[in-house]
This record gives structure tokens, sequence and C-alpha cells, in this order.
């Protein structure tokens, strides 16, 4: 079981990474906003750099977990970091009284911590010679 891993609770026969979970609807979010031009950024050039950015730390989210492939999952955590960081920044400098530039701080330590989690816990298999499942 990953440190990340919900122990019991199970889909399609793996285990439940809820903050991983957390991460692909909030990239979804990004990814419909980012497509439709609407949201934060109004079809700027962020708004679609952020939409796509978004779309690939989804994608390799759900592959980590879909194929129990341990570094996917890290990439997609650090890559949902990076989106997460760089609305953040961009909001900071445009809005800094908004509550949503403050609340990214927060995200974007939860998706590090997420990250450190899974990344310790795949040491410590790689160790031992188990899968990353």
């Amino acid at each position: 079981m990953s440190k990340g891993d919900l122990d019991g609770i199970m889909m399609f026969g793996r285990k439940i990474k809820p903050v991983a979970f957390g991460f692909v609807l909030l990239m979804l979010v990004y990814v419909w906003f980012g497509v439709t031009d609407t949201g934060t950024f109004d079809g700027t050039i962020l708004g679609d750099i952020i939409g796509v950015l978004s779309a690939g730390a989804g994608a390799l989210l759900i592959a980590g977990w879909w194929g129990r492939v341990q570094k996917l999952a890290e990439y997609g955590l650090l890559t949902a970091c990076a989106v997460f960081g760089m609305r953040t920044m961009f909001l900071l400098l445009t809005e800094p009284q908004a509550e949503r530039a403050w609340q990214g701080i927060g995200v974007c330590v939860i998706a590090v911590g997420a990250f450190l989690l899974e990344r310790n816990d795949g040491a410590s298999r790689r160790k031992q010679g188990t899968d990353a499942g």
C-alpha cells in the first residue's frame, strides 16, 4: 500500500488515491476552462498553457493509477504543482487581493506533499523489489 492509498477501498481492482483523484478533478476543470476560453484567464495564452498542462497532469495521474506505474503518478503530481504554481504566480501578480490567488499556495503545498509521499513510498518499494501498484 502506498502512503497515498486508502487501505481496503478499491475501484477497478486498484486502491484509491484520494489526493491524486482530487487533482484529476481539478485538472479537468482547468482543461474545460482552457478549452472554452472562460474563467479566470478568458482566452489568454496563459489559459491555453494551463489547459494543456492540466490535461497532461490529469493524463499522467490516471495512467499512473491505471497502469500501476509509480513514476507516472509522481510526474502527474509534479505537473499539477506546476499548473497551480503558474496559475498562483500570475494571480498574485495581477490580483493579489483575490482569495483564489492565496488559496493556490496551499494547493501547491498539498501537491508537493502528495508527491513526496508517493516518491518516498516508491523509493521504499524499489528497495524492497516490489511493484509500484
